[in-house]
């Protein structure tokens, strides 16, 4: 059984945690914790948004490149097979 100390200390302990949790500074601490950890999640999501986006965009404008060059690669082959009328 514990002494009469260590119940004392318990006691103690746990007011002052009852007291922390009823500070107004200490909520608004939590909370704003809460904020800056949703903000940082909002801030990698929205960079890998951005990344993904980029990576996209990137890989449609080199089909497009792609495309244009097979078109013309096209047209040069069917410029040659078709002799000029006369």
């Amino acid at each position: 059984m514990p002494g009469p100390l260590t119940r004392l200390r318990y006691w103690l302990l746990a007011r002052r945690r009852a007291r922390q949790r009823r500070d107004l500074r200490t909520r608004l601490m939590i909370a704003w914790a809460a904020l800056h950890e949703a903000r940082r999640y909002v801030t990698r999501d929205r960079r890998a948004e951005r990344a993904e986006r980029d990576r996209l965009v990137r890989e449609l404008e080199e089909a497009l490149r792609r495309q244009v060059a097979l078109e013309e690669a096209l047209l040069d082959l069917q410029a040659r097979e078709i002799p000029p009328a006369s």
